[in-house]
C-alpha cells in the first residue's frame, strides 16, 4: 500500500528541463569562460553543487563553490519565480493524491530557493509536506539519500513510498535503495525503453487518474 509519494520536480512535475540545457553555459559564458561541449552531460546527474564543483575545477575559477552557486541560481531565480510551468495534470494528480490521503514531499537536485517559488507561482506549494534539496542534504541522486530523508521525514518505510522520477539514473537510485518508483515521461530523458523495464509504474503524462497509482 502506498502511503506517500516524493515527487522529483525538474522534468517531472515542473516542464523546466530546457533551461539547464544551457544555464551553466550561459553563466560561464558571463563571466567570460568558454564552456566545453560536454560540461551539460556531465552536470545533468548532479545536484547544483556538484556540478558548480566540477565547474569550478574545470575551469580553475577562483570563486567558492558557494558564489558559484549563488551566480546560477540568481540567472535562473526569474525564470523559476514567475515563467516555469506545471506538466499536464500536474495539479489535478496531487489533488487527487491529497484527497486520497496520500502524503506528499518534493526530492529535487535542484536549489530548494528556486523549487520552491515555482511552486509556489504554480499554486500547489501547499500539497508538499516539505520540499527536500540535494543541495541542503550535500548529496547527489546516485544515492538515495534524499529520498530516504523524505520517508523518514513522513514517517513511513521504503517500501510504502513511491518515488517519481523522469530521469533514469535517479529512477534506479530508488529502485535499489527498495522504493516504488513511477517513470514520469520527459523529451529530455532518451532512454525511454529502460525507463519501462526499470519503474514499478510508467506514465506518458500526469494527467492520468490517481487510481492509476494507488491501485
Amino acid at each position: 500500500m502506498i502511503k506517500g509519494v516524493i515527487l522529483d520536480l525538474d522534468g517531472t512535475l515542473l516542464d523546466s528541463m530546457e533551461i539547464w540545457d544551457s544555464i551553466i553555459e550561459r553563466y560561464l559564458i558571463a563571466e567570460g569562460y568558454e564552456p566545453t561541449e560536454d560540461l551539460s552531460q556531465f552536470a545533468g546527474s548532479m545536484s547544483m553543487r556538484q556540478a558548480c564543483e566540477l565547474v569550478k575545477k574545470t575551469y580553475g575559477m577562483q570563486k567558492t563553490t558557494d558564489e558559484l552557486l549563488d551566480g546560477i541560481v540568481s540567472m535562473a531565480g526569474d525564470y523559476y519565480r514567475y515563467e516555469v510551468s506545471l506538466k499536464p495534470g500536474a495539479e489535478a494528480f496531487l489533488k487527487g493524491l491529497r484527497e486520497n490521503g496520500v502524503a506528499i514531499c518534493a526530492a529535487t537536485a535542484n536549489d530548494r530557493a528556486l523549487a520552491e517559488p515555482a511552486l509556489e507561482h504554480n499554486g500547489v506549494l501547499e500539497y508538499f509536506l516539505k520540499v527536500f534539496s540535494c543541495n541542503d542534504l550535500h548529496c547527489s541522486k546516485d544515492e538515495p539519500t534524499v529520498y530516504r530523508t523524505a520517508a523518514r521525514f513522513m514517517g513511513f518505510k521504503d517500501d510504502e513510498v513511491m518515488v517519481f522520477e523522469d530521469s533514469l539514473h535517479a529512477l534506479l537510485t530508488a529502485k535499489n535503495a527498495g522504493f516504488q518508483t513511477a517513470a514520469v515521461f520527459d523529451a529530455h530523458e532518451k532512454a525511454q525503453d529502460v525507463m519501462k523495464e526499470t519503474a514499478d509504474l510508467y506514465l506518458e503524462t500526469l494527467a492520468v487518474p490517481v487510481s492509476v497509482v494507488l491501485g
